[in-house]
């Protein structure tokens, strides 16, 4: 279940850059981008040893895709979603680099984390909104979300210890 997770996030990534960037008539960037998601949609295929650092290339590449895409007015919430499914895919290659066959009880806990690697991503671009300022809150609203993401800084923290 967690590969096609993985398998589905990395392709709906590349399948939104080829909508962002073909139709701008940036037909190469289209391209590698889909070449890029195919295969790290089927990394399972790459030998061993290099299977986490290429997962971690792929982020990588995904993340310059989304900058790339940020410049050329891509929508808000185009890149919000881009950025969530190269999250998704990134986390789920590196669990399944670590563990390729987990007992069932640990597949749920890891899709429960993949739910908040989302919300983090998630997060990461809507606080890069509200930054640049096309987006504005009141006070209320942005005490709420600062308390909420100092309540989740924590939680991750002492799961860390």
């Amino acid at each position: 279940m967690i590969a096609w997770i993985r398998r589905a996030s990395a392709l709906s990534a590349g399948l939104l850059f080829c909508a962002r960037f073909f139709p701008q008539g940036m037909l190469a960037a289209a391209i590698i981008a889909l070449a890029a998601a195919l295969a790290w949609s089927l990394d399972g295929l790459f030998p061993k040893r290099i299977r986490k650092p290429a997962n971690s290339a792929f982020l990588a590449m995904n993340a310059f895709l989304v900058a790339w895409a940020a410049l050329a007015g891509a929508f808000t919430w185009w890149l919000i979603v881009a950025v969530s499914l190269s999250l998704i895919c990134w986390n789920a290659g590196d669990f399944l680099a670590r563990w390729r066959d987990p007992p069932a009880a640990f597949r749920a806990r890891y899709v429960e984390s993949l739910a908040f690697t989302a919300g983090v991503g998630a997060a990461a671009a809507l606080s890069a909104v509200f930054l640049s300022g096309k987006l504005s809150l009141g006070f209320a609203a942005t005490l709420v979300l600062m308390l909420l993401s100092g309540v989740t800084v924590l939680r991750v923290f002492r799961k860390c210890r």
